[in-house]
């Protein structure tokens, strides 16, 4: 019996980061996982795909990633979310 892969969800406004991050996640042999992108997160819950990780920006026009997180929660409630950010300020 073959095990389903897990998905992975990349939400980051800036298009290059996400294919550079899924390149990385590919090609490190860490993982092996169905991977989406969406450049917010209102197009993130969105898409029909069911997601195991959701690795979200902090920090993005309209609705930043802690406000999306809620959003995040309702449509995906036992996912694991990691929340990257490109500012290196503790707040």
């Amino acid at each position: 019996m073959t095990l389903p892969l897990p998905s992975v969800m990349l939400v980051d406004d800036h298009p290059l980061f996400r294919q550079g991050l899924r390149m990385m996640l590919l090609s490190s042999n860490m993982l092996q996982a169905d991977i989406h992108e969406a450049g917010s997160v209102t197009d993130a819950v969105a898409q029909e795909h069911w997601v195991n990780l959701v690795m979200l920006d902090i920090s993005m026009p309209g609705c930043d990633g802690l406000e999306g997180i809620g959003q995040i929660r309702k449509r995906w409630p036992g996912a694991y979310v990691v929340m990257l950010s490109g500012h290196d300020h503790p707040s």
